[in-house]
């Protein structure tokens, strides 16, 4: 799953959500130049919930996207 914040860079994002000791990556355009542009973003959080992220890190994952 990936997503944006309005008012945050994704990169900024990632960095804030692996402080709370989330698992999430930051994708780039090189993963899908031809998405990325044509939705004009440059860069997704990615959360892997069904890999990588417990349900305790799902519920902090929100809160911690929430306040940013």
């Amino acid at each position: 799953m990936t997503f944006t914040r309005e008012g945050r860079t994704a990169a900024d994002l990632v960095t804030y959500i692996k402080s709370s000791g989330i698992n999430v990556s930051l994708s780039t355009p090189d993963y899908s130049r031809r998405d990325f542009e044509s939705h004009g973003v440059a860069g997704l959080v990615r959360v892997s919930p069904h890999a990588y992220n417990t349900t305790e890190e799902i519920d902090r994952l929100l809160v911690a996207v929430a306040s940013s």
